[in-house]
């Protein structure tokens, strides 16, 4: 059996940032500084990114731009994700945890929330 098609490193940079909105120099950030993706490489070391791969491009956008998170933040809340089942094939798709919502957080004795 084959690999399964979200898998397969079919896009180079530019398309995997035209299809996702971050600029290639953002990408190659995400990948060499902080370690938020792994995309695959051609023989001439060129970035190659499967669908499963621009998913999670995608979703760091999310934590990024919608929960305010820090690429620091983001990598810990990557870390803590359930790893997918792959000796099964992985068609059961894993649900991602949602991050906390900050105004939802319960205030304990002696806190005060500002805002």
């Amino acid at each position: 059996m084959g690999p399964r098609l979200s898998t397969l490193p079919i896009y180079p940079i530019r398309t995997a940032a035209a299809l996702t909105g971050v600029e290639p120099r953002r990408l190659r950030m995400w990948e060499v500084e902080y370690r938020l993706l792994q995309p695959a490489r051609t023989r001439g070391h060129h970035r190659l990114y499967s669908m499963k791969d621009l998913e999670l491009i995608r979703q760091i956008r999310r934590l990024i731009e919608e929960q305010g998170m820090s690429l620091q933040g983001v990598g810990a809340w990557l870390a803590a994700q359930p790893p997918e089942r792959a000796e099964d094939g992985g068609d059961d798709p894993v649900e991602p945890v949602e991050p906390p919502d900050p105004s939802q957080t319960p205030v304990t004795a002696g806190e005060r929330r500002s805002g």
